[in-house]
């Protein structure tokens, strides 16, 4: 017979999430989240595998008491079913299971994190001759008149750092013709608890995004 693993799912349940945490919520952060009803159903479809699944709701059982669960249990597997990173806590998982040394279903810390920041992603790309959009990344504590160089030239695509242009569609018109425009949309972005907003050149064309 199969030894089958038993697997950990850890996840953040976006109900609650979404009441710990209002503000971000209303920016639409909480869309990062897998809904409590899928939850519910990806646990139900692993078990009828035949796979021994245990719960890992955060922050409601911590990850002190993971970490003690994992250690006496054989053969531990762990699935991270958060999105994101900052502020989930969900998004500590990668790390913590590479220092554990215990296997794991998902991305890696360095790939998570640098996949869902746009201003690092890109000069990592650039680093190694990749072209991208010249830009400028600014913050509540670095937004100015002056944060747009006068050779960076409109129109310009403003969008958030962090998260999913959608969250900034929701908010703004991304497409900015000027430079008052586009400081005026990162301001309103700020504003809304997104704490890095890329001021991007505009690139004509189709976006296409690789799953």
């Amino acid at each position: 017979m199969l030894d089958m693993p038993s697997l950990f799912v850890v996840f953040e349940p976006k109900t609650a999430w979404e009441r710990a945490h209002s503000a971000l919520s209303k920016s639409g952060y909480g869309r990062f989240l897998v809904d409590d009803e899928s939850i519910t159903t990806i646990l139900d479809e692993v078990s009828k595998g035949g796979i021994p699944v245990k719960e890992w709701p955060l922050p409601e059982q911590p990850f002190t008491e993971l970490f003690e669960a994992i250690r006496v249990t054989p053969r531990p597997l762990v699935w991270n079913l958060t999105d994101g990173y900052e502020v989930y806590l969900g998004s500590n998982i990668p790390a913590f299971v590479q220092l554990a040394r215990v296997p794991h279903v998902a991305t890696g810390t360095y790939a998570q994190i640098l996949c869902q920041n746009k201003h690092h992603l890109k000069a990592v790309a650039q680093s190694i001759g990749i072209p991208v959009a010249v830009g400028v990344c600014v913050s509540s504590r670095t937004i100015s008149q002056s944060s747009i160089p006068k050779t960076l030239c409109g129109p310009y695509f403003v969008k958030p750092a962090r998260l999913g242009n959608s969250i900034g569609d929701d908010l703004i018109n991304p497409v900015c013709p000027d430079a008052e425009a586009a400081l005026e949309a990162a301001s309103c972005l700020i504003n809304a608890n997104i704490s890095e907003v890329l001021i991007e050149e505009l690139l004509p064309g189709k976006e296409f995004s690789i799953v």
